[in-house]
């Protein structure tokens, strides 16, 4: 029998899965209660299986600012606050049949929650659409819902060839649009930001500045990369942060044509790493060429 079994009688309901580092792990049953490492996960689950099956959700998860799964993530009492890990007092106390987390993270996590007998599964970081898909698909296997995964990703791309259809009828020049954030290193070429805009059919301000994911935007590069608008986090009462007020009263930057077309989107869009990245991309082009979209409609992808 594989490792990283829990010490408990064998129901004979068990089964086997691999996982994106290749590790082959048991999970005993069917699983009831799941503990995911990120937000992103936790709404993949929630596309797959209802909220009473999550052991715990990250605290944002229910800012719908920042969140697809608000609603459902009310309904979870506990709560991560970490950004980048699952603290050990949260795996002991939620006490979860199995652990989903991203590949960055730590080893140590790892083999610490396995050596406590938890199933620890490891999927994807996701930087692109396929990576969101091959974590679903993953996520399927590991709860026994893989016709759910099927559905979701039918969803996916049923919504990204309407995507496609309407954008290839524009015939215009791609805008260039300018993501300022305060992870100032994050969103070129290599995130899965980069990929919202291509789909978008947006030029990234970041890429033609000519940076990478984990290159630090200067304003001299933003100056280089002359935009046609900004996205920014949007913020309750269209107010801007502390953070967006100094950066765009910079004298150097008052000159700019993009100075006039600060868009504001919530950070389920700006951030999205999930099923629901048709809708963001959808809200980056709404961002570039007005209302092309409608997203009245919006609601979690689910595959039940």
């Amino acid at each position: 029998m594989p490792a990283f079994q829990r010490d408990r009688p064998d129901t004979g309901t068990g089964y086997t899965v691999v996982d994106a580092q290749g590790t082959e792990i048991y999970i005993p049953h069917k699983p009831k209660r799941i503990l995911a490492g990120n937000l992103s996960y936790d709404t993949m689950l929630l596309g797959l299986t209802t909220a009473d099956h999550l052991a715990a959700v990250n605290q944002l998860d229910r800012d719908p600012m920042s969140s697809f799964i608000a609603e459902d993530a009310k309904s979870v009492k506990m709560t991560v606050r970490s950004l980048t890990g699952l603290p050990l007092e949260t795996v002991m106390k939620s006490r979860p049949d199995v652990i989903i987390v991203p590949d960055w993270t730590s080893r140590n996590d790892i083999d610490m929650f396995r050596s406590l007998g938890y199933p620890v599964v490891v999927g994807k970081g996701p930087n692109s659409m396929e990576d969101v898909r091959q974590d679903i698909l993953l996520m399927g296997k590991v709860l026994g819902e893989e016709e759910r995964s099927r559905k979701v990703i039918a969803e996916m791309d049923r919504q990204m060839e309407e995507i496609d259809a309407v954008m290839n009828e524009r015939k215009e020049d791609w805008p260039v649009g300018l993501l300022v954030s305060q992870m100032t290193s994050w969103g070129g070429p290599g995130s899965i930001f980069d990929e919202l805009t291509t789909k978008a059919r947006v030029k990234n301000g970041i890429a033609e500045a000519g940076l990478i994911n984990g290159q630090e935007l200067t304003k001299e590069s933003v100056l280089k990369a002359d935009p046609d608008f900004f996205l920014v986090s949007a913020y309750p009462n269209g107010n801007m942060s502390s953070f967006q007020k100094e950066w765009f009263h910079d004298p150097a930057l008052q000159h700019m044509k993009g100075i006039h077309r600060i868009v504001p989107l919530p950070n389920r869009y700006l951030y999205c790493a999930s099923q629901n990245m048709p809708y963001a991309i959808k809200a980056v082009a709404n961002a570039g060429y007005g209302p092309v979209f409608d997203l009245s409609d919006e609601h979690l992808i689910r595959g039940y």
